[in-house]
C-alpha cells in the first residue's frame, strides 16, 4: 500500500508517492483527488515509490480516468510530469506517458529523472501549447528532449 501526499505550490500540484503503489490506488486517487481540483498541473514525484505495480490494461483505464476527470471539470491545456528516479519507474512512466498521451487529449505528459528539471519545465511556459485537434491527436508527442 501506498502513501501519496499532495502539496500545492505556485501554479501546480506535487503528488508524492511512497511504498508500494497499486494500479487502483491510482485510479481511485485520481476520482477521489482530482475531481474539483481547480490546479491543473501536476508532478507527480514517484523516487520514493518502492514498487509499482499495474499491467498495460491498468495503465489504460489510468489514463482514461484523467480524462474523464479532465472532461467533467472542463480544464484546459494542462502539463503534468513524472519523475522517477531508477530504470524501471523511468521506463514504466515513458511507457504511461505515452498511453496518456493516446487517451488524455487535454495535457502534456513529459518524463524525468530530476525533481528540479521536472518542477522547471512546469513552471515555465515551455510545452504549453494547444491540445491537438482530432487528426492530430494519435501521433502527438513531446519528449523531455524536445523541451530543452
Amino acid at each position: 500500500m501506498a502513501t501519496i501526499h499532495i502539496k500545492h505550490e505556485d501554479h501546480y500540484l506535487i503528488v508524492s508517492v511512497s511504498g508500494e503503489l497499486t494500479a487502483q490506488e491510482m485510479t481511485e486517487f485520481v476520482y477521489d483527488c482530482f475531481s474539483g481540483v481547480s490546479t491543473k498541473d501536476i508532478i507527480w514525484d514517484l523516487t520514493d515509490a518502492t514498487a509499482i505495480l499495474a499491467s498495460h490494461a491498468d495503465m489504460k483505464r489510468l489514463a482514461l480516468a484523467v480524462e474523464d476527470v479532465l472532461t467533467k471539470e472542463n480544464q484546459k491545456c494542462s502539463k503534468c510530469a513524472f519523475v522517477g528516479d531508477t530504470a524501471a519507474k523511468l521506463n514504466f512512466l515513458r511507457m504511461y506517458s505515452i498511453l496518456a498521451d493516446l487517451y488524455i487529449t487535454r495535457r502534456k505528459h513529459v518524463v524525468f529523472d530530476s525533481f528540479d528539471d521536472a518542477r522547471e519545465w512546469i513552471s515555465s511556459d515551455k510545452g504549453a501549447v494547444q491540445a491537438p485537434s482530432a487528426s492530430e491527436h494519435n501521433t502527438w508527442w513531446l519528449s523531455a528532449k524536445d523541451m530543452a
